[in-house]
């Protein structure tokens, strides 16, 4: 199993420091989980603003609408998947 440490000492962004002692207790199944909630939330904020928002016809809502949710179900495959592999 890969720390967060682990990961970053192999991308060669993490030098010894404070960082590191901060980062040791940190598994990486919580930064996996901190990451897709911001993918979550960023696809949210600019995919369902334009839904509910904007003033465009309803066939192009329903489009975006479509494109959201397919996102959403796409994102969720691939999180679900990921997370196997880190348990």
């Amino acid at each position: 199993m890969y720390g967060a440490v682990t990961l970053l000492k192999n991308l060669r962004l993490l030098k010894k420091g404070f960082l590191i002692k901060f980062l040791e207790g940190i598994p990486m199944k919580w930064i996996i989980i901190v990451l897709f909630t911001i993918l979550y939330l960023l696809i949210t904020f600019f995919g369902l603003g334009p839904v509910f928002i904007a003033d465009g016809a309803m066939q192009e809502r329903v489009i975006t609408l479509a494109v959201v949710v397919f996102l959403y179900v796409l994102l969720t495959i691939v999180f679900r998947a990921v997370l196997k592999k880190f348990k």
